[in-house]
């Protein structure tokens, strides 16, 4: 499944090569075995140290999400070539060699795996004689919320401190604009609860959003119930928006969420409107399994689950799942659309197939008095017309006028041109 969120570096930020000057200071020469003694000489732990912040700094300042992620160290492989002294001028200079392997399982914390991004970058330290040595990083990006919730919820097991390593996840936010509290902005006259503004809250919602399932688990277990109580309305449009059945089912499970009784936005009412409009079939569901109603309609246009998949150009899972939860191919919407005129609209072949032989009608009309044939032919596509000609449609196109098999062959056909909606693009 795919979370957006989970896409955390813009390349087209990454400045590659960088270079950066560095002094070695007293504090970095090498410490001999005699107490007392150290040579003014650069030791590899102080160099490697040097090299892994100019690393660093080039990630993060490609962050996609930098209110939240942050680039952590990995694996390091170092070559120090040539001794330097202490007060030498060094160059320090990254370069970006792309990712060190695809969705590698990175933890977040002890039994806390979840797909995390990797990048490889090579550092040079130089001086004006040559190379003094050559380092190869492989640095993880991960939610640094995410991070601390986990380090203080290991602690909480009956620790009468757990309250005050909760208030460590705290951090300075502007209600008004925060992006910290809530990672994914929820969608237009969305009638939720307020988000809250909460160490615990923001722990939870991190971890429903882009947080392995285990620790979801581990806030709700966590015995601040009460306290995330507020969130939880929030947590369920967070699993949804970021296509997560299985965070879902840990939600209502283990959380004591209702996805029936969420209340959302004009476009969006149920939880299966937005996960239609996701095209996500796991997420689709999981939530017909935990009985959305997939024939509820939104107050915005009047349309169910199964318009906003088909109307989305989804894939056939998405479509096929509310089609098996008891989805109705033939509702109308406020211009007497069916899902099969979405699929005419779209020019998705695939989509009339299924729908016609999962029962839609190939004679509804709509507010303009169009079939899927006459809209077909509105829009000019021959294409759609011979699919729906194939799977069983009447050719008439309406009274005094001639048939689709002429219609396909030349003939015109006044009075089926124009825009295909009657009140609205």
């Amino acid at each position: 499944m795919n979370n957006p969120h989970t896409q955390t570096i813009q390349l087209d930020k990454i400045k590659s090569p960088s270079s950066v000057p560095w002094t070695v200071p007293p504090s970095a020469s090498a410490k001999l075995p005699t107490p007392g003694l150290q040579l003014p000489v650069l030791a590899t732990p102080h160099l490697i140290d040097a090299m892994q912040t100019a690393s660093l700094s080039v990630l993060t300042g490609a962050l996609k999400h930098p209110h939240c992620k942050v680039a952590v160290p990995g694996t390091i492989s170092i070559t120090h070539s040539a001794p330097v002294s202490v007060g030498a001028r060094l160059t320090l200079t990254t370069e970006y060699k792309g990712r060190d392997g695809a969705g590698q399982s990175q933890s977040e914390g002890e039994g806390n795996e979840t797909e995390t991004e990797t990048h490889k970058l090579q550092v040079t330290a130089s001086d004006p004689l040559g190379v003094i040595a050559t380092a190869t990083f492989s640095h993880s990006i991960v939610c640094s919320v995410n991070l601390a919730s986990h380090a203080c919820l290991r602690l909480r097991q009956k620790d009468p401190a757990r309250a005050a390593a909760l208030e460590g996840i705290r951090q300075i936010c502007n209600p008004a604009t925060c992006d910290l509290c809530y990672p994914v902005r929820p969608d237009y006259a969305w009638r939720g609860l307020k988000i809250p503004h909460s160490p615990t809250a923001r722990g939870l919602l991190h971890a429903v959003h882009h947080g392995p399932e285990q620790l979801v688990a581990a806030w709700l277990q966590a015995g601040t119930r009460e306290a995330l109580a507020p969130a939880l309305d929030s947590a369920l449009f967070a699993a949804v928006q970021a296509n997560r059945d299985g965070v879902l089912k840990v939600l209502v499970a283990q959380g004591g969420a209702d996805p029936v009784k969420w209340t959302g936005s004009t476009r969006h009412p149920t939880l299966l409107h937005l996960a239609a409009d996701n095209g996500d079939e796991s997420v689709a569901t999981a939530l017909l399994e935990l009985g959305l109603d997939p024939n509820a309609r939104d107050d915005e246009y009047y349309w169910t689950p199964l318009h906003h998949a088909v109307h989305a150009g989804h894939s056939l899972g998405t479509i096929r799942a509310l089609l098996d939860g008891g989805a109705d191919p033939n509702a109308s919407e406020d211009e007497s659309w069916t899902s099969l005129h979405f699929a005419v609209e779209r020019g998705n072949i695939a989509s009339i197939r299924l729908l016609v032989k999962r029962g839609a009608s190939l004679s509804a009309e709509n507010l303009k008095g169009d079939t899927p044939i006459m809209m077909a032919v509105r829009l000019g596509d021959k294409e759609l017309v011979k699919t729906l000609l194939d799977c069983g449609s009447d050719p008439g196109l309406g009274y005094g006028r001639c048939s689709a098999f002429e219609w396909l062959r030349g003939a015109k056909v006044p009075g089926l041109d124009g825009a295909v909606r009657s009140l609205r693009p």
